[in-house]
């Protein structure tokens, strides 16, 4: 299954979930981030049941410091 994780096009077994392509990447437990997926924000406790489609396109977004 094709998935675009920050725009670089990516391939995955058929249902996969959210929960698995972030602890894939190291992020599941990071503090700090956003998600999207399909440009909605998925919240945290929703990481784990999030199923994933064909074409489906996950943001992650960092908070930075600063002013």
């Amino acid at each position: 299954m094709k998935i675009f994780f920050n725009s670089r096009e990516e391939i995955y077994e058929p249902n996969t979930n959210l929960k698995f392509i972030l602890i894939q990447k190291d992020i599941f437990d990071k503090k700090g981030i956003a998600v999207a997926v399909n440009e909605t924000i998925i919240p945290k406790d929703k990481w784990e049941t999030t199923d994933l489609n064909q074409n489906d396109k996950i943001i992650v977004i960092t908070a930075a410091r600063g002013g």
